[in-house]
């Protein structure tokens, strides 16, 4: 299943499909009720049903955070809502959804920002399942939450803008920690920009991304793990300077490793670090670099079967680029996908890849999306 915005006559609204392992439409939501607004992010849940979330566009060129569930039988609506906490200082001027989660049991988590009259937020809330209304939520002043993520105990935790990481309790919202700023080690770092996190099988989050350098005003690639009951920092790494102001980065679990994807030192790279030392075993630059090249490039997302780490990127040129790495760091097989940008990729079941690539249009402006699917053993098309 995939979503994203459906641009017609200058209108923007949600679109949401679902396809066959076999790249055939299943349904679309063309024929639903249309939400003016983009999707941000979507999840499916353990019985089938979709949930995107994102903006959507109010009258008076205002904007909200959203989150609506498809029925993945034939793709109705079953609800859409605007994401608010409780009690606000003042009426939502704009807003957006950025990171949509579920937990094993069904927990549905939405993050993103806000801003009030006069005031930005950070902001997580639980909702309801069955009709989409707000369980709790948790705002932080001058924040922005890019990613957020269930616990086994069903403690939520996010990481975003202006901070690291923050743990909530998963029954009522409240603040269990806090981790605010980088250690004294690297106190010359600061203004995080984290982009995403990971929970390994104790429950200690990896948050992944970047800190800006005071000295010369250079973003420097970072990663940093944190203890899950008290927030007490197990390790940390702050790398070269990143090639752009802006750095995409994505972490996750890979057997007992983290392995963290993005720019270090200039370059594309994907790094595997020990989850308990935060030692890095190996790093893989197989993108082709330039000092001038577009600040989209680098690994735009990464995914695992457990067995082997896939990176999708986009180098130099423009070409869109998908590598496979083993746990020892060994390339199993590498495609050009063609021009265009990497967006988004998920190893699905029986050996299955999916990616989502964004393509220029014949004049080179009218972009549009296309979605991949691979054999994750060979790398063959489906």
């Amino acid at each position: 299943m995939v979503g994203g915005v459906r641009r017609r006559g200058g209108a923007s609204t949600v679109y949401a499909a679902k396809y066959r392992a076999d790249g055939a439409l299943v349904w679309s939501t063309d024929t639903a009720p249309l939400i003016p607004g983009e999707v941000l992010e979507c999840t499916v849940d353990n019985a089938g049903d979709l949930y995107v979330a994102g903006t959507e566009t109010m009258e008076g060129d205002r904007t909200a955070p959203f989150a609506a569930r498809f029925s993945g039988v034939d793709g109705q609506l079953r609800w859409h809502t605007q994401v608010t906490p409780v009690s606000l200082p003042g009426s939502v001027t704009e807003g957006s959804a950025e990171t949509l989660s579920v937990g094993a049991k069904g927990q549905l988590v939405v993050g993103g920002s806000l801003r009030t009259e006069g005031t930005a937020l950070g902001m997580v809330c639980r909702l309801s399942p069955a009709d989409g209304s707000v369980q709790w939520g948790w705002t932080g002043e001058n924040l922005v939450v890019r990613d957020t993520g269930v616990d086994r105990a069903g403690d939520v935790v996010a990481t975003g803008t202006f901070f690291l990481a923050v743990k909530l309790g998963g029954s009522d919202g409240a603040e269990v920690w806090r981790a605010a700023m980088p250690s004294e080690s690297a106190q010359e770092l600061g203004y995080p920009q984290m982009r995403s996190l990971a929970l390994d099988k104790s429950g200690n989050v990896t948050v992944g991304g970047s800190l800006r350098d005071t000295l010369d005003d250079t973003r420097a690639f970072y990663t940093g793990a944190f203890n899950a009951r008290t927030g007490r920092l197990l390790w940390e790494n702050a790398g070269a300077p990143l090639h752009s102001f802006e750095a995409p980065a994505r972490v996750l679990t890979f057997g007992s490793d983290v392995l963290a994807g993005g720019r270090q030192g200039g370059s594309p790279a994907v790094v595997d670090f020990q989850s308990r030392t935060g030692k890095a075993r190996w790093r893989r630059e197989p993108w082709s670099v330039d000092d001038f090249a577009d600040r989209t490039l680098g690994v735009a997302d990464m995914a695992t079967d457990g067995k082997c780490a896939f990176a999708l990127g986009t180098d130099f040129p423009g070409r869109v680029l998908l590598h496979t790495f083993t746990s020892a760091g060994k390339s199993r097989w590498q495609r050009d996908l063609g021009q265009g940008q990497g967006v988004q990729l998920a190893a699905g079941v029986k050996k299955r890849l999916y990616a989502i690539v964004r393509r220029p249009g014949i004049d080179g402006l009218d972009w549009h999306f296309e979605l991949l699917g691979l054999d994750a053993a060979s790398g063959r098309d489906l």
